[in-house]
């Protein structure tokens, strides 16, 4: 899904302009708990929650995989990518 960053910002503006705050969010690290994640790289955490996702299509078809690739709405060809990358 494509998002024009122009429709994201003008709300955001319009807030900063009426509130008179220089930001509408606190400090960004404080939004996160810091017991939550040992560090804020995506990769490992896309990673992590991918494999659980697949976990669980895999347990909900009864590991059937292509119904599996269906549910995750992914190519089976992927799906047995991710099986193998994830050692699942």
């Amino acid at each position: 899904m494509r998002v024009n960053v122009r429709t994201v910002q003008g709300p955001a503006r319009g807030g900063q302009a009426v509130s008179g705050a220089k930001r509408l969010v606190g400090d960004y690290p404080a939004a996160v708990p810091e017991e939550t994640f040992d560090s804020l790289a995506l990769q490992p955490h896309v990673e992590s929650l991918e494999r659980r996702l697949i976990q669980e299509a895999l347990l909900r078809s009864d590991n059937n995989k292509s119904a599996a690739a269906r549910g995750l709405q992914i190519s089976e060809r992927s799906l047995w990518y991710k099986i193998k990358k994830y050692g699942l």
